[in-house]
């Protein structure tokens, strides 16, 4: 979760007995008071968060109307001047200084105007762990007549290329760190532009590829597509990508004996094609004849189709099918297992101990290296295999306007965070977890509960307002 945020108005300027005084009649408030208990609780901690529970409980009046004026109160300079392919830094707020040595570079379209939103395109470079902060520049460049430019001059997108996170390793964008990087570009890029929220779409070549089978799961709830070129995945459960459409493009040819080494051989693509087809997630594969670049003509018109595809995508924060699990991710070499708790409308609050089947890519003979021999080339393989992983799984459906079917594997304790886009309040709800039916009445929407759901993710989009905790018996599912 990304850290929180600086406010640019009334933060916790106020004693907190006057603030509660005022926000104990927060149903008669005027709108600007509201928002500023509101903001007061965002910033608070410990006994003063704890203190302005009631009053926000309490509150009676628009919930809907309080979050937009909470939304359009966000840092924002979309005056900003940024030049195309020149490095920038983090300018926004609460990131400007965090991140020292990381470079942005943008291309931005001729189109563009700030009084009409636009999506925006991240690009994760490649290069290994070597790669220097300078490694995205050529996605923007100007003078690139093959590669990515060409095709982003013809998306209505803003495109974005952010230096890795450093680390000696080239899972550089799996870190621990990562999705919180990540959700700071995206940030950066609200506070310079006037970004749409439901149209971010998250690509990566190469290792940027690694990062995009990974962080697509993980972030799956914050972007409308994704996009992984040359990529690989070592293990993985694809229904994690329920909801959010996925790209793939790869050469044919990516690995070559004595030239290119097998680590992103078209196996882990074809394999993920193919998991993505049993699972019926939207996806669209692209397969070209060349080999691991975006440099050559025929890898082009793979380029050209994928972006025309994510381009009429759009985030849908109520999807009626959410698969959560815990951990989520392409899991490189093992190393990425890393918590993922919330998703859309489901977050997963206490595990049991047990394990989940996970698909997983096994290799056969030496292990790739560069400079090989054709021999040791030869003698390499792969098989597409499963992995047992420590996990929490949550399979959850809305079938209909108030009724859920949700089954779940090792879960203790789950949320499921509901919206009027959802279910009618004055209505029971049913939810049949596990085979049991359930019938809750009487559950209404707070401006609390939406705050909450907020903070799980610091996205305005993702706003639920009625959260609804399940415990599950200890005869629940369970992995083994």
């Amino acid at each position: 979760m990304a850290p929180i945020r600086s406010w640019s108005v009334a933060i916790w300027g106020l004693a907190g007995s006057a603030c509660l005084t005022a926000g104990n009649n927060l149903a008669a408030a005027e709108p600007a008071h509201i928002a500023t208990v509101c903001r007061q609780y965002l910033q608070a901690d410990g006994e003063r968060k704890t203190a302005l529970e009631a009053p926000l409980r309490a509150y009676a009046g628009p919930i809907a109307t309080v979050i937009a004026d909470l939304e359009r109160a966000e840092p924002r300079d979309w005056g900003l001047e940024t030049p195309n392919a020149k490095p920038q830094t983090f300018l926004h707020p609460e990131y400007k200084g965090t991140f020292e040595d990381a470079l942005l570079f943008f291309h931005v379209p001729p189109e563009y105007e700030t009084a009409r939103p636009i999506g925006l395109l991240i690009v994760m470079h490649g290069g290994g762990h070597g790669s220097p902060p300078e490694a995205g520049r050529i996605y923007v460049t100007e003078h690139a007549r093959v590669g990515l430019r060409p095709c982003i001059d013809h998306i209505p997108f803003i495109t974005v290329a952010p230096s890795a996170p450093p680390a000696e390793s080239s899972a550089r964008w799996n870190l621990p760190e990562t999705e919180a990087y990540l959700s700071a570009v995206i940030a950066e890029c609200q506070y310079r532009f006037n970004i749409d929220p439901d149209r971010v779409v998250l690509a990566g070549m190469s290792m940027g590829g690694f990062g995009a089978f990974g962080m697509c799961q993980r972030m799956a709830d914050r972007i409308a597509a994704g996009i992984a070129i040359s990529g690989a995945w070592s293990c993985s459960h694809f229904p994690c990508l329920t909801g959010t459409p996925f790209c793939m493009i790869h050469g044919a040819k990516d690995a070559v004996p004595g030239k290119r080494p097998r680590f992103t051989d078209v196996f882990y693509a074809r394999s993920a094609h193919r998991l993505l087809e049993e699972a019926g997630i939207e996806h669209l594969y692209l397969e070209h004849k060349g080999g691991h670049n975006l440099y050559k003509d025929q890898v082009g018109e793979a380029l050209a189709e994928s972006f025309k595809w994510v381009a009429a995508k759009r985030r849908d924060p109520y999807f009626p099918h959410v698969v959560a699990m815990d951990p989520r991710g392409a899991y490189l070499n093992n190393r990425t297992q890393l918590s993922a708790q919330h998703c859309r409308w489901v977050s997963i609050l206490e595990k049991r101990e047990g394990t989940l089947p996970v698909s997983a890519v096994t290799r056969t003979g030496p292990g790739p290296k560069w400079k090989e021999t054709e021999e040791a080339f030869a003698q390499q393989g792969f098989r597409l295999t499963t992995r047992p992983i420590p996990a929490a799984l949550v399979d959850a459906r809305l079938v209909a306007r108030n009724r859920f079917e949700v089954e779940t594997t090792n879960v203790k304790r789950l949320a499921l965070w509901l919206a009027p886009e959802m279910v009618d309040f004055s209505q029971p709800v049913t939810v049949v977890l596990d085979g049991q039916v359930r019938v809750y009445r009487d559950l209404r929407p707070t401006l609390f509960d939406a705050l909450r759901s907020y903070e799980r993710s610091r996205d305005w989009r993702l706003v639920y307002p009625c959260e609804l905790v399940l415990e599950i018996p200890e005869t629940g599912r369970e992995g083994k």
